[in-house]
């Protein structure tokens, strides 16, 4: 879906708008916040996924920044701060993995495996 971001944590998810800058900046604020309660939140956003979770102080890949919310791109290892993982940069880094599929749902059972 273009212009909508899924966001799912156990629980449950919502679908939130992503078609102005002032969506996208909402988003960043919410899965940070939402972090803050919930041990893992994956992020559905521009046919990628993402895995969004609260720890102690890690360094973003792509600006080096520290950061206490690390999101990881499914089926990639390096680790990055909301704003470089969901910022409004219309490519992904070139670090991060070049997956051309649409992203397929997936349930947060099969997130934390």
């Amino acid at each position: 879906m273009a212009g909508v971001a899924h966001v799912s944590f156990a629980g449950g998810g919502v679908f939130l708008p992503d078609q102005k800058p002032q969506d996208r900046q909402h988003l960043l604020d919410y899965v940070t916040h939402l972090v803050s309660s919930k041990p893992k939140v994956q992020i559905l956003l521009r046919r990628q996924r993402w895995l969004a979770e609260s720890c102690s102080y890690c360094f973003c890949a792509s600006c080096g920044r520290a950061t206490n919310v690390s999101c990881r791109e499914m089926g990639d290892l390096d680790s990055y701060c909301v704003q470089c993982a969901l910022g409004s940069r219309p490519e992904p880094c070139e670090s991060r993995s070049n997956n051309t599929a649409p992203a397929e749902h997936l349930t947060l059972a099969l997130a934390q495996g």
